[in-house]
């Protein structure tokens, strides 16, 4: 953008009839006076060193300075031209190369960096700094975008990588990223976790770090696809809770529906984790979030053995280490009682108010919470002999809660009354999925089950 400011230095190199600088010319025709020195750039190949060249057709005598010099002394002044413009071209290569640096950094930014904010702390201090930055004699920065420059940064501008190379551009900065790209670390460098997504293994799932802890997927907050086994790797230098949806459980062949959540640093996402989660949420601590869990499937003899955010079950059922695979298979069942029962319940949920799939995920939030809370107050309710209290207890909490994500307020009421009458069949219901799961003795059968 050219400078308007009246009071902006007005000494720049004439400009051609094309606004093109007159320096950079493929010809010498408009270079004045008769002894400047001209500066060509093949077209043919940019890679090539500038070839400089002096005027042609200087006489091997001439009046310079008032006298008749020598052809010594000729041949000397030649030799410090000569010199001169071996010294321009220098300049000239060492910006082509930086150009090029900048460019390599642009392509940078736009990869796992690209959605970070970079500040731009100390844009440049004006024409002198512009200048001084890239060589007097390139030409490649002017006062007014040095002093554009130094305006950005003494306001704080704040600018994305589509926007980095326009600004080192305008404040000089070539010769600075020059200087130190080759020390900086690349975003294939950056240090990532890997983790897994069970129910059976999801593939296909969402999984996202909820930074700002809101429950939705933001601009800005990582993000990425599990494989074909549920795995997943995100950045290991951001903290929040790690959500997943959508997807295909392997295991059945059936689309996933709703979301499940683990506590920062968890490498596992499954049911049990999102129950951790949501009692760490309402303001229990870790160690008391997974203890509540542990006892609820009556498995408490565990909780000193295995971290329920570390632990695959699925592969622990392959172990050769029989406890593991008595572990595994346990967790499993309970994992998979959860997940039926708060599947369910969002069905019916769903059935009553009419809300529609994009409101699927929020039901389900509400109804994991709702679940955990009561976990937690009740030493009867538990996922394995009492699983008929827990079931009926969870249609008649939610059937209490002033709103339920995702169901439209007006629905709320008949939402109420479908949950209460079908609240006996709801338990006996989910009793019987545990009676038929409880002596199974492989996930795989588990599975069949569902």
């Amino acid at each position: 953008m050219q400078n308007t400011d009246a009071s902006a230095p007005q000494n720049k190199p004439q400009q051609t009839a094309s606004g093109a600088n007159p320096k950079s010319n493929e010809t010498a025709a408009t270079l004045q006076p008769r002894d400047r020195l001209a500066v060509t750039s093949p077209a043919a190949n940019a890679a090539e060193p500038v070839k400089v060249a002096l005027r042609a057709g200087r006489p091997g005598t001439e009046e310079r300075a008032g006298r008749k010099k020598s052809p010594a002394e000729l041949a000397a002044e030649d030799s410090r031209d000569s010199a001169e413009v071996s010294s321009e071209a220098d300049s000239t290569t060492a910006n082509d190369s930086a150009a090029a640096d900048v460019a390599e950094l642009g392509k940078l930014m736009e990869g796992a960096y690209a959605q970070e904010p970079v500040l731009l702390a100390q844009a440049g201090t004006g024409a002198e700094a512009a200048s001084s930055a890239t060589g007097a004699s390139a030409g490649t920065a002017s006062a007014s975008s040095g002093a554009a420059g130094a305006a950005g940064a003494a306001t704080g501008t704040v600018i994305g990588s589509s926007g980095i190379l326009a600004a080192l551009a305008a404040v000089g900065g070539v010769a600075a990223i020059h200087n130190s790209i080759n020390s900086s670390s690349s975003p294939a460098s950056r240090p990532t976790a890997a983790g897994t997504v069970i129910d059976g293994y999801i593939s296909g799932a969402t999984v996202f770090i909820d930074v700002n802890g809101n429950g939705q997927l933001d601009t800005g907050e990582p993000s990425t696809t599990t494989d074909a086994q549920g795995n997943f790797s995100l950045p290991a230098d951001v903290t929040g809770t790690l959500i997943a949806f959508g997807g295909t459980d392997i295991s059945t062949g059936l689309e996933f529906k709703g979301a499940l959540k683990a506590p920062a640093g968890a490498t596992v996402v499954t049911p049990l984790t999102t129950l951790v989660s949501d009692l760490v949420t309402a303001g229990a601590s870790l160690a008391d979030a997974k203890t509540a869990v542990f006892s609820a499937l009556g498995q408490s003899a565990l909780s000193s053995s295995v971290d329920l955010l570390k632990f695959d079950p699925v592969k622990a059922t392959q172990s050769t280490d029989s406890a593991s695979r008595t572990a595994g298979l346990e967790l499993q069942k309970g994992a998979v009682l959860v997940s039926n029962m708060v599947a369910d319940a969002v069905t019916k949920i769903q059935q009553a108010s009419g809300a529609g799939n994009d409101s699927r995920d929020d039901i389900a939030r509400d109804v994991f919470s709702t679940l955990a809370g009561q976990l937690r107050t009740s030493a009867s309710n538990k996922l394995t002999t009492g699983v008929g209290t827990v079931a009926e207890g969870l249609m008649t909490n939610l059937a209490a809660k002033s709103s339920i994500g995702g169901v439209p307020a007006a629905a709320l009421q008949a939402v109420q009354a479908d949950l209460l009458a079908d609240k006996s069949t709801f338990a006996s219901t989910h009793t019987g999925f545990r009676e038929a799961i409880k002596d199974l003795s492989s996930v795989s059968n588990v599975a069949n089950v569902q």
